[in-house]
C-alpha cells in the first residue's frame, strides 16, 4: 500500500471509512493492511457503525477475530444503541457470539435505549436470537448469565418472540431454562396468545402442558380462546377448551 492510499485512513468520505469499506468487501488482507498502517478500528461511520459491527453483521468470522485482536471495542453502540452482539445474535453466527463473549461484551444490553417506536426497539441479544430460532445462541447466552426472563421496554420476553415465530425447539429450551410461561407484555400479551395468533398448534400444546394460563387476556380483552375462535383455528380451540379455557364469546 502506497503513501497516497493510506494517508487519509481515519478521514471519513461520505460517512464511511476505508476500513469499513474493506470489511464490507470481506477483504481481510486489506483490513489487515489498513490496520497495520494506522486505521482506527473503532472509528464510526455516520450511523455510528464500527468495522466490528459490520463484520459481525456479515458473519465474517476471520475479520471479527482480527479486529478484536487489534483492540476493537466490543461494547460500542451505533446510533440506535445496537452493539456487535445484537447484530450477530439476530443473524445467528454462534462462533462470533463466542468471540464477543470471550472479548468481554456486556450482556443484557438494550438495543435501542430511549427509542421505543418499534416493537423490537429495545430487545436484547437473547430476544433477537429467540425471535429467529437460533437455539444454539439462546443456550449460550443463558449459560453466560443472560436473564431468561429479561424483557424489552414493551415487556416482550424471548419466550414470547419465539412463540410468535413458531420456533418450538427454542420455546422448549427457554421454558426448560426457567422462562415464565405466563409473563405478560405491556399490552397483556403472553407467549400462549402469541402462539395462538399464529395458529401454531404444537407450540400451543407445549405451553399448555407447561402451565400457560389459558384464560389470560390482553389489553383488548381477547383471550387465546377468543383469538382461536375468531381465526377458525378449530384444533387449537378444542385444545384450549379441554385445558379449561372459559368461553366468553
Amino acid at each position: 500500500m502506497g503513501d497516497e492510499e493510506i494517508k487519509d485512513l481515519n478521514i471519513s468520505d461520505g460517512g464511511s471509512y476505508p476500513l469499513h469499506e474493506a470489511v464490507k468487501r470481506g477483504d481481510i488482507e486489506l483490513v489487515a493492511d489498513l490496520i497495520k498502517n494506522g486505521a482506527d478500528v473503532n472509528d464510526r461511520n455516520q450511523d455510528g457503525t464500527t468495522a466490528l459491527m459490520l463484520a459481525a453483521r456479515f458473519g465474517q468470522i476471520d475479520i471479527v477475530d482480527l479486529l478484536i485482536k487489534n483492540k476493537a471495542n466490543v461494547n460500542l453502540k451505533d446510533n440506535n444503541g445496537s452493539n456487535a452482539l445484537i447484530f450477530v445474535a439476530f443473524n445467528g453466527k454462534l462462533d462470533i457470539v463466542k468471540m464477543l463473549i470471550a472479548a468481554g461484551v456486556i450482556l443484557n444490553e438494550l438495543s435501542r435505549p430511549g427509542d421505543f417506536s418499534s416493537v423490537f426497539a429495545s430487545q436484547r441479544a437473547l430476544v433477537f436470537a429467540a425471535q429467529n430460532g437460533h437455539s444454539d445462541i439462546v443456550g449460550l447466552l443463558i449459560k453466560n448469565g443472560v436473564d431468561v426472563n429479561g424483557r424489552s421496554k414493551n415487556g416482550l420476553t424471548a419466550l414470547m418472540t419465539a412463540a410468535r415465530n413458531n420456533h418450538l425447539e427454542t420455546v422448549k429450551l427457554l421454558v426448560e431454562s426457567g422462562a415464565d410461561v405466563n409473563f405478560k407484555s405491556t399490552n397483556g400479551t403472553t407467549a400462549l396468545i402469541n402462539a395462538v395468533q399464529g395458529g401454531y398448534l404444537e407450540v400451543v400444546k407445549f405451553l399448555i402442558e407447561k402451565g400457560a394460563d389459558v384464560n389470560a387476556e390482553n389489553e383488548y380483552h381477547s383471550s387465546a380462546l377468543t383469538i382461536a375462535h375468531n381465526n377458525h383455528y378449530d384444533l387449537i380451540e378444542e385444545l384450549l377448551l379441554k385445558a379449561g379455557a372459559k368461553n366468553n364469546k
